[in-house]
């Protein structure tokens, strides 16, 4: 089944409509990247920030991505020892959109464990 309803691609739409939406999504993507990839620093810049600010942190991966490999989540683990990873079976690179309601738990299950 494809992700891309109508539904989807209205709000979509109507989220892209909203003042300054568009030039804070462009400002966040010029930030790790261009035309021509992503700037080799970026991930190591944010890793950097994430470990000087340790907060509580939920990986979620798709074991069928292909965008990002899963065999990747490993490396994620090791540079962030204090997140939370979780390898989401028959699911690709968009697991908030492919599996929602899962999401949803584990984000409100890492919410709950903040005291």
């Amino acid at each position: 089944p494809s992700l891309g309803t109508e539904q989807r691609v209205d709000l979509s739409v109507k989220l892209a409509a909203v003042p300054g939406r568009a030039t804070s999504f462009r400002k966040a993507l010029l930030s790790i990247g261009g035309v021509r990839g992503t700037k080799p620093q970026w991930r190591a810049e944010l890793l950097r920030a994430m470990l000087d600010n340790p907060v509580p942190t939920l990986i979620i991966w798709g074991e069928q991505d292909v965008v990002l490999p899963s065999a990747q989540l490993a490396a994620a683990a090791e540079a962030l020892p204090h997140a939370r990873t979780v390898l989401m079976p028959n699911t690709g690179h968009m697991a908030q959109a492919e599996h929602p309601e899962e999401v949803a738990r584990l984000i409100t299950e890492l919410w709950d464990s903040i005291p």
